[in-house]
């Protein structure tokens, strides 16, 4: 049987024995011959059959096997076959190896029912009709039921009968103990049934009580190879048999035949008599070959001896004993045979070394087995007659025919024995016996004697001992060896040489038998002695030829005719000369060549020095014949000789012997078949279509040949000397060689072999080649599954195959010549010869790659493809490799810290600025057009040489007509200052600076629109028209006053909604609710106004957002405009996140949406500063913003979203309005002297300063000042946590602003009292006296943010230096200046102490000439006036060319002005709201607390608007944070004012804990307000605000911490989100949904794996590659135009489909096709699914923007770190599945796992689409020319560089890298293991390292990873090159010193990964970050893509990462 069927659940395993039996299916296997794919007469039942009874089973004892009621009910399948398990161990109990698939490989018909038994006897029957045989052999006889043998026994002996053979034989292979073997003869026999003796045994008959069953029921006739007196002879001679037998046979012959005797039954069915006929042999095709063994001809022929002449029966030989034919075709050791062949062949020779050893035999002597590659014999044709062991077979052959004793005598008698034991060394402590024995053979008494023999008893001697012994012996005592033959005294022996005996005469009378006094037997020698008269000589016989059977004679090329050759034959016997002549014939096969040979010089002699035989037994030459040769032609010459008689003339040799010689040229593979490549231009194109080759092979007389290396042949055909064939015949499409290759096969009735084929190329160019190709698969390839490394050899120089091979060592391959799905070549025996087995061989055919030497890393595998024999060459260095791991391991992590230090050392280094700015009149950054003009000759450089003063009295001096047409310039400022009134409001930088225009800019004529404030009293100015503004829908009037100051004309608008403001702080308190609307409103409105009354206007100079959308209100017409960014952190913000939002808030700032929309919407905010800058970019192509510093223009546009829409923006550093003096360079800081007066005058103002301040007057204490507003921005709150540390004074004035400056106040309050006469606190607006600038030592500037600082500049010049932040325009004065690049309290500490600590160690003189360059230092405001003069003229040149306006609407302001009452328009048409009902309340009369009163009506009146429910801050409404915080400063001391006292670090946890109250007030209300309503809702309310109703049952708050809260900025919520929201650890739960997304979304490879297989092909590739590439643009879209939450939720249907889809095919029946569609659709929806990975990583804790840096470092290393593991868990997955074949169907039970991941997925995007909160679900963001100022951020283009680089370059190769993991040989746990280590404790370790540090360097992460440099690179370097698989110079440890390397730069990688998502996070918004990821999954999938189709490493490493292991520098670099 084959192996066809397979068991469920075991389909290619072994199935475990069960009773129960398995369901069973057809296998369907794929290389077996002629599709035999299933059994045609046989089926496959898997119905039950309770009622059907099993055999009777029988076990090695002889007796029945009981089986238990409960298996006897289970009945069986209705199955023709058993299926009951598979059994590979033969020493399991023999009935259920009868009832198992045999050794797991053959199937097993159910032979014990009926219907197969019949058609089993019916195929016989018609098999013995056909071919008329006489006896049938049953291999392995015992794996039937002796029942069903029965059956079938008697079934075919019917058969016989019927067709007249009436004594037909069956014989069997009898495998088991003798008890059990016996129930397989004849009629059977128990151990309890067997005679008592052997006399009642040999008088047995039919009818005795000795047998099993009835006389009709018979089985086997006898053995067919006695296995039981096998294994005695084995032990016999020597061989310890490695398992015991289970009855193991006596090795005293005459007591196991004595065994056999009675335990067989031997009785002839036909006769009656006893007549055993069990066959003996020592050798069969399943057993080993006794030559192969040390003495193992000599052994052999003992074995024969005995078989033959010893034991009773029928004698079995075995081909090729008689030849001593020794070589194994073994493919296992624990299987020995030798079916070597009789004809030549060299594959023999080839394959002559055997060195497997064996498992069956301990310490098997083999001898010429082991080096019979080396023995030409082999190679020979063994058809040998001169063999001298064929020789001695032929005399036993005689001896039988001639002596009946030998033949039919069936009594063995043992004489006696000489022997001693030997111990064997075994595990079974067994011995040896050995020494001589002696028997008699005699024949049965009763039986009748044979005609025409001797049919006396015969003498045998034999002895076991491996050296020739001599036996002596006393005849006087028992121990002498003593005749058998009675009165006989001499007796001879019947084998060579023929000695004769004399035996000693009886001394006790006739009755008392002779006796032999000594005798000599050989090594394993033997003898027959019978008396002398009885003696029989020998037929003569052949015992040698001369030159040799089989000689191969090499012809002369210039006459291969003119061979003359001397033979000889010899002969053990003196043969009659002329019958030998007469005898010869010699028979020439020469193909076409014409010739007979002759022969001459005949000689007959005696010889005189025979050749001795090492053969016991054996004969020798007596007599020789020779001759002379002539005219042998080229072929082969049959010499016979045909039965020679002797001298006599009475006897012949009885044989026709035929002997071989071959004669031809060196090409003639008939006569040199091992030169089977033609060199010689046999093979030839004799013309465009025709090839010819021209045939040497003479000798042969066919041939056929193969154009396609053996693929296909022609017929076989007659020999003809030239063969003509078709050019097109080698040209074919599969066609993949070079040239045209032939192959002829020859084949020779002389030799009766085809074993001779020559290769012959022509148009080829290469080395001699035998094959086109040769290809390897192994370990290092995944079996020929990984295409991308080479497995393709190549031929070398030296005609040799040749492979590179980097593994894991040791390591096996395999090589093959078409494809991976044929014949493999490996090397089963290691014997350094291929081995060619079909690929579904059990044996281990694998070339073994053992380990390199600890020098060299790889092998060079070399292959001949002439003799087929491999070898190796170790290749590569273990230093490179030790260098190369020593670099991955420390060269990422090093230049990782480098860049760290680097970057610490570039932007964390405190800066001490010694000489200030970088020149005197520099233009410090400003445009170069203006840098051009101080070059130049004429006005611009004179101007800048006069003072202010000066340039005024130029102008007002000139003519009219030389005067230059004057400018008008309109700014609107909050901040303003009227010189003439003597008003000031709240003058800062931006006051200041709106100021110092008027003075400085003679030339223009300054329009200047102010608010009039409530607490100052205004003097009257010129009453104008009113301005209308419409706000919500209501048109209402601003009153308008002018009043002009030389240059400049002030407007001075009156209306409610300034006067609500005051002097000391102008701006709205907040600027994203309702009343901040109706102010910005208002101001916007007017100014548009004013600048619609004024078309004289040449410029408006907008300073920061207060005015920017005022241009948007004069569209479609463009007014020129520019812009002064003094503070970009305040941008004007409303929220638009829904469009009740949007509505209101253009409703209240009255402009459309489209307006809104195109300029002012920036994502989901109603953003002015965004306005200002997209009507600039929009209009004047960006010309026209500047920042107020050098620094402060590139800051902003790098760090605020908003002002992305620009291309640049330009400086405008302020200038300090004191310095009005002209520029002149004469004066450099170098040259800058000490004024040692005016140093020493400053301890005079220091003790001044101190007396002023109440301080101690100390001139050595170092007196710090620090003026300013008391804000987070100023960093007062670093200076009070800083100061209690460092023991200064200090004096700090300024003005509390937020709660910073509240809790330094009180603070600071504390600390005066701590450290009396050293802090000087005044928290409100101080006038300083002179003392305190010109005696302070150091003026603090620890500013987060500042624009341009002038405080810094007024205290330098003074003498007090900087010490401060290096941000925006600080820095540039003389002093020690830190930078900020973390917003980090701790670094902003650390920064500011270590500034601090450094100034203070500078000394008196350092600090002197600082003061001295300091007083010099120049901020020229001649110079500031001629770059605001050039960038007024360029922002209006820039004008000229406008870009489009929104066209068809009008004008938003109306020029003119209706009539009026009381400040209120009564009924005027509103160009954009249209006609609505007038408002019942206008404003009131001007009064501050009407004004007041006025505002809250109209916040009042809109109570429901969207625009009042603003964002929750946190403020400490309650105080209750600062009254704890007063309350701990009483502890207060320098260590913890640094720490839990530290204001900013205090405000933090504060503000996280007044957030997390107010989340959990949140959800508590929201669950209370579901519980008034009787609400189960778990969907959100389509309402967006509460109702009044619900609202007012939270009035009451439930704890004081409610009251923070206001009721009605809630919004409902629904169960569902009120569960989402609520917090596992830190984590809502919905952003653990969402990282579920992201971590799905990793990788699509489990979907790949739940097919059932590992790899996707190219149209996979491309297919999916494209669906994600078009799902992440449809995504980004969804996300785009809808709510997030529907992309967020969305993708969760797709995964559920894609897993739904996948757990099909596990449940159906349907075909493979029908599988893989529905995995690739599957794919294809998880494909979509998993485009949304942007989405899941960029919009997930939406709600918690505000979160700490530290906080996102875990998020993020939480979800990476995870995503490792998974990966890796999913690598694992697919390592396992390496090597399998693809299209099999997983088992049911993966349904079990993916439809509930299935109806998981479904159910997590209902829970995101109904419970994501609220911030999920806004309008989606938009922002104008979005993508155009993407592109314009640096990081975005470099990002997706990177990206394009990755996925080129490193797609390709990551699958192998991951491989790499599991691939390497060490326990697959112990992997585990080490990826636990690194993925979570080391990942862990490095998080809680960054989180740590992130708290106060937040960018260390991100510069860390970017340093690192390429860490994937070198990961996947190390994984897919060649240099991981084997580390020498680490011993065992290599490959976990390995996986451990690779698992690092996995770690670093994903630290890369988390650092550069964080850099994204950081430095875009979240709808960058959305499009940036976006694009790059689109731009990744491209680059795949094309990777896949152009890449170098599309398959393999390639050259991107190079096989370092490979490499070889002895010839250098190769």
């Amino acid at each position: 049987m084959a192996d066809l069927i397979g068991f469920e659940g075991h389909p290619t395993t072994d199935a475990p024995f069960d009773l129960n039996e398995y369901p069973a299916m057809w296998k369907n296997p794929a290389f077996i011959p002629w599709n035999f794919t299933q059994y045609r007469d046989f089926d496959i039942i898997n119905e039950r059959n309770s009622s059907c009874v099993l055999p009777t089973f029988w076990d090695q004892n002889g007796t029945t096997v009981p089986l238990d009621a409960s298996v006897l009910s289970l009945g069986c399948l209705e199955s023709d076959f058993d299926q009951y398990g598979d059994l590979a161990d033969p020493l399991n109990p023999d009935w259920r190896q009868q009832l198992s698939k045999y050794a797991s490989v053959q199937d097993r018909l159910r032979e014990w029912k009926p219907s197969v038994m019949d058609k089993l006897t019916h195929l016989s029957c018609l098999i013995i009709t056909a071919l008329d045989f006489d006896a049938i052999r049953i291999d392995k006889a015992t794996q039937i039921v002796v029942g069903s043998l029965v059956d079938w026994s008697q079934g075919v002996r019917r058969c016989a009968q019927e067709l007249g053979k009436d004594n037909f034989f069956i014989t069997g292979e009898v495998l088991g103990s003798d008890a059990y073997d016996a129930l397989y003869y004849g009629r059977g026999r128990t151990t309890a049934q067997r005679p008592s003796n052997f006399s009642s045994a040999a008088n047995m008959t039919q009818d005795s009580d000795y047998f099993l069953r009835d006389q009709d029921h018979r089985a086997l006739d006898a053995a067919a190879f006695h296995y039981p007196m096998y294994n005695a002879l084995v032990r016999f001679l020597g061989v310890d048999n490695n398992v015991k037998s289970f009855t193991p046979l006596d090795i005293d012959f005459a007591s196991v035949w004595e065994q056999v005797f009675l335990a067989n039954d031997v009785l002839n069915p036909k006769t009656n008599l006893v007549d055993p006929r069990h066959m003996f042999g020592t050798s069969n095709f399943d057993t080993f070959r006794w030559a192969s063994l040390q003495d193992g001809k000599q052994k052999s022929v003992l074995g024969t001896f005995i078989t033959n002449l010893v034991i009773p029966g029928i004698p079995l030989l075995y081909y090729g004993e008689e030849q001593n034919i020794y070589l194994y075709d073994s493919t296992s050791s624990t299987y020995l045979f030798g079916r070597q062949a009789m004809t030549s062949t060299q594959a023999w020779k080839r394959h002559g070394c055997y060195a497997l050893g064996s498992d069956s035999y301990f310490n098997m002597p083999f001898g010429e087995a082991t080096k019979g590659c080396q023995d030409d014999w082999n190679a020979l044709d063994h058809f040998d007659p001169t063999a001298d062991s064929r020789r001695l077979f032929r005399r036993f052959n005689q001896l039988r025919s001639t002596y009946g004793a030998l033949r039919d005598g069936f009594n063995l008698t043992q004489l006696g024995k000489w022997t001693h034991s030997i111990e064997l060394h075994d595990p079974f402590n067994a011995t040896l016996e050995t020494g001589l024995w002696s028997v008699l053979r005699t024949m049965m008494r009763g039986y009748e004697a044979l005609p025409n023999m001797d049919n006396d008893g015969i003498w045998l001697l034999y002895s076991n001992t491996n050296a020739s012994t001599t036996y002596s012996f006393d005849c006087m005592t028992e121990r002498g060896i003593f005749s058998p033959y009675p009165e006989v005294s001499a007796v001879r022996n019947l084998f060579p040489p023929y000695e004769a005996y004399a035996l000693l005469t009886p001394l006790g009378g006739s009755e008392t038998p002779f006796c032999m006094p000594n005798i000599t037997l050989e090594a394993y020698g033997f003898k027959a002695l019978v008396p002398i008269k009885r003696w029989t000589p020998s037929i003569p016989a052949l015992t040698k030829f001369h030159p040799g059977h089989d000689y191969r004679i090499l012809s002369d090329e210039l006459d291969a005719d003119m061979t003359s050759l001397d033979i000889s034959f010899e002969f053990d016997t003196v043969m009659d000369c002329d019958s030998v002549t007469n005898s010869l014939s010699f028979s020439m096969s020469s193909s076409s060549i014409s010739g007979q040979p002759t022969i001459t010089n005949i000689q007959c002699k005696l010889v005189a020095n025979p050749d001795l035989t090492n053969i016991p037994g054996s004969s020798t030459s007596v007599w020789a014949w020779s001759a002379t040769l002539h005219d042998l032609p080229d072929g082969v010459l049959t010499v016979t000789i045909d039965k020679p008689s002797d001298w006599t003339g009475s006897s012949t040799t009885q044989a026709v012997d035929h002997l071989l010689i071959r004669k031809g040229l060196r090409d003639n593979v008939l006569v040199f078949p091992q030169n089977d490549y033609s060199q010689s231009g046999s093979f030839q194109r004799q013309s465009e279509n025709v090839y010819a080759f021209i045939h040497k092979a003479y000798g042969a007389d066919r041939f056929r040949y193969s154009w396609n290396f053996g693929r296909n042949w022609t017929e076989w055909k007659s020999w003809e000397n030239i063969t003509i064939m078709e050019a097109d015949l080698f040209t074919s499409p599969d066609t993949l060689w070079n040239g045209a290759h032939i192959m002829v096969q020859y084949w020779s009735e002389a030799t009766l072999s085809m074993a001779h084929v020559v290769h012959a190329d022509t148009d080829y160019s290469g080395p001699p080649r035998r094959v086109p190709q040769f290809l390897v698969r192994g370990d290092f390839n995944r079996w020929g599954t990984d295409g991308g490394i080479q497995s393709s050899m190549i031929p070398n120089s030296n005609g040799l195959w040749e492979l590179e091979i980097s593994s894991s060592w040791p390591s096996q391959v395999q090589l093959n010549v078409w494809a991976f799905d044929d014949y493999y070549y490996g090397d089963v025996d290691g014997d350094g010869v291929l081995d060619r087995l079909p690929p579904d061989t059990m044996a281990s055919n694998f070339l073994t790659l053992p380990t390199p030497p600890r020098s060299h890393l790889t092998w060079l595998l070399l292959v001949n493809d002439s003799a087929m024999t491999w070898s190796l060459e170790a290749r590569g260095k273990s230093s490179l490799s030790a260098t190369v791991y020593t670099l991955l391991l420390i060269l990422p992590t090093l230049t990782g810290l480098l860049a760290v230090a680097t970057f610490i050392a570039i932007f964390y280094g405190v800066r001490h600025n010694q000489y200030g700015i970088s020149s005197q009149g520099a233009s410090r950054g400003f445009p170069k057009l203006f840098r051009s003009l101080q070059s130049k000759k004429g006005d611009s450089a004179d101007i800048l040489e006069k003072s202010i003063c000066d340039q005024d009295e130029a102008i007002a001096g000139q003519s009219p007509i030389d005067r230059k047409p004057r400018r008008t310039v309109l700014i609107a400022t909050l901040e303003y200052e009227i010189l003439d009134w003597k008003i000031k409001v709240r003058i800062g930088g931006l006051g200041v600076m709106s100021t110092l225009m008027g003075k400085a800019l003679p030339g223009s004529d300054l329009v200047w629109i102010v608010p009039k404030v409530g607490d100052v009293h205004y003097p009257s100015g010129e009453t104008v028209d009113p301005i209308k503004v419409v706000i919500f829908g209501e048109p209402y009037l601003v009153d308008v006053e002018t009043h002009a100051v030389d240059n400049i004309t002030y407007i001075l608008l009156d209306s409610p909604v300034f006067r609500a403001q005051t002097k000391a702080d102008p701006y709205p308190a907040r600027m994203d609710d309702l009343s901040s609307s109706v102010f910005y409103s208002t101001w916007n409105q007017a100014i548009a106004a004013i600048m619609c009354r004024l078309p004289q206007i040449d410029i408006y100079h907008i300073n920061d957002y207060h005015g920017g959308l005022a241009p948007l209100y004069l569209l479609p017409k463009v007014r020129p405009v520019c812009l002064s960014l003094h503070n970009a952190e305040f941008q004007g913000l409303w929220p638009l996140r829904t469009q009740d939002e949007i509505k209101e808030v253009c409703s209240a700032f009255n402009i459309t949406q489209e307006i809104c929309i195109k300029y002012v919407q920036f994502g989901n905010t109603f953003n002015l500063l965004h306005a200002a800058a997209s009507y600039i970019s929009i209009h004047q192509n960006s010309v026209g913003v500047a920042g107020v510093s050098d620094k402060y223009g590139k800051r902003s546009l790098a760090r605020y979203p908003a002002l992305w829409i620009l291309k640049n923006i330009d400086s405008l550093p302020n200038p300090d309005p004191d310095d009005v003096a002209p520029v002149t360079n004469t004066m450099q800081v170098n040259d800058v002297k000490v004024d040692e007066v005016k140093e020493a005058y400053r301890v005079e103002n220091k003790r001044q300063a101190q007396e002023w301040a109440g301080l101690e007057q100390d001139a050595h204490s170092d007196l710090f000042v620090f003026v300013g507003r008391w804000s987070k921005q100023k960093g007062i709150d670093l200076i009070a946590d800083v100061i209690p540390s460092i023991n200064v004074q200090l004096i700090v004035v300024g003005p509390v602003i937020d709660l910073y400056g509240r809790f330094a106040a009180e603070k600071f309050c504390k600390l005066a009292a701590l450290y009396p006469g050293r802090i000087y606190s005044r928290p409100e607006f101080t006038s300083l006296p002179p003392c305190v600038f010109n005696g302070a030592d150091f003026a603090l500037i620890p500013s987060r943010d500042e624009p341009f600082g002038l405080v810094a500049v007024e205290f330098g010049r003074k003498g007090a230096l900087g010490i401060g932040s290096r941000v925006g325009g600080l820095g540039s004065m003389p002093g020690w200046w830190y930078p900020i690049e973390s917003d980090s309290i701790s670094h902003l500490l650390s920064q500011f102490t270590r500034t601090i600590e450094k100034a203070l160690k500078s000394t008196s003189q350092e600090r002197a000439i600082l003061r001295a360059r300091s007083a010099v230092q120049r901020f020229p405001v001649i110079e500031w006036r001629q770059k605001i003069d050039d960038f007024h003229k360029r922002s209006i040149a820039a004008s000229g060319s406008t870009g489009p306006a929104i066209q068809g609407h009008r004008l938003a302001i109306e020029c003119t002005q209706a009539d009026t009452v009381h400040g209120r328009v009564e009924d005027h048409p509103r160009p954009f709201l249209g006609n609505v009902t007038m408002p019942n309340r206008p404003f009131g009369p001007h009064s501050l607390v009407s004004s007041m009163d006025s505002i809250s009506s109209i916040v009042e009146d809109k109570r429901n608007s969207p625009l009042n429910k603003v964002a929750t801050s946190f403020t400490d409404a309650d105080g209750d944070a600062y009254s704890q915080f007063a309350q701990q400063l009483h502890d207060l001391n320098p260590s913890n004012s640094l720490q839990e006292l530290s204001i900013g670090k205090y405000l933090s946890k504060s503000e996280e804990a007044f957030f997390g109250e107010y989340k959990r007030v949140k959800l508590s209300r929201a669950s209370s307000m579901l519980s008034s309503q009787g609400s189960l809702l778990w969907m959100p309310s389509r309402n967006s605000r509460p109702s009044p109703e619900s609202l007012s049952a939270l009035d009451t708050p439930t704890s004081p911490s409610d009251q923070t809260i206001p009721a009605d900025l809630l919004v409902p919520m629904s169960r569902l989100q009120i569960f989402l929201s609520h917090e596992i650890g830190s984590w809502p739960i919905y952003t653990i949904i969402v990282a579920l997304g992201q971590l799905l979304s990793a990788t699509s490879l489990q979907m790949t794996l739940l097919t059932g297989r590992n790899w996707e092909d190219s149209k996979q590739i491309y297919v999916i590659t494209s669906i994600f590439l078009v799902a992440s643009a449809i995504w980004y879209l969804l996300y785009r135009l809808r709510p997030s939450v529907y992309a967020l939720s969305a993708p969760w249907i797709f995964f559920g489909i894609s897993f739904l889809l996948i757990g099909l095919p596990s449940l159906m029946t349907t075909s493979s096709s029908i599988h893989r569609v529905l995995s690739s659709v599957a794919s294809c929806f998880y494909a979509i699914a998993s485009a949304a990975a942007f989405l899941f990583f960029s919009l997930n804790f939406g709600e918690e923007n505000g979160v700490a840096s530290e906080v996102w470092t875990m998020r993020a290393c939480i979800i990476q770190g995870s995503q490792q593991v998974w990966v890796a868990v999913l690598w694992y997955w697919a390592y396992t599945l390496n090597n399998k074949d693809g299209n099999v169907v997983q088992p049911w039970w993966i349904a079990l796992v993916v439809w509930p991941l299935a109806i998981m997925s479904f159910a997590f995007a209902y829970i995101l689409f109904y419970g994501l909160p609220e911030y999920y679900r806004q309008t989606p963001p938009r922002i104008p020319y979005f993508f155009r100022t993407l592109m314009r951020r640096k990081l975005v283009p470099w990002f997706f560089v990177s990206e394009i680089l990755r996925n080129y370059w490193l797609s390709g190769s990551y699958g192998r890298s991951w491989s790499y993991l599991w691939g390497v040989d060490i326990p697959k746990w112990r992997v585990l293991l080490l990826v636990i280590t690194f993925f979570v404790f080391i990942w862990v370790g490095i998080l809680s390292v960054f989180m740590h540090m992130s708290k106060s360097h937040t960018w260390l992460l991100p510069v860390f990873a970017v340093g690192l440099g390429a860490p994937r690179w070198c990961q996947m370097l190390w994984g897919s090159s060649s240099l991981a698989f084997y580390l020498p110079w680490a011993g065992n440890a290599g490959p976990y010193l390995g996986v451990s390397l690779w698992l690092w730069l996995g770690v670093l990688d994903a630290v890369q990964g988390v650092g550069l998502g964080m850099i994204l996070l950081q430095v875009l918004s979240r709808f960058h970050v959305c499009a940036t990821l976006a694009i790059a999954q689109i731009v990744g999938s491209i680059c795949v893509m094309v990777a896949r189709a152009s890449a170098p490493n599309r398959l393999g490493p390639g050259s991107v990462f190079p096989g370092a292991g490979k490499w070889d520098f002895s010839n250098g670099v190769s």
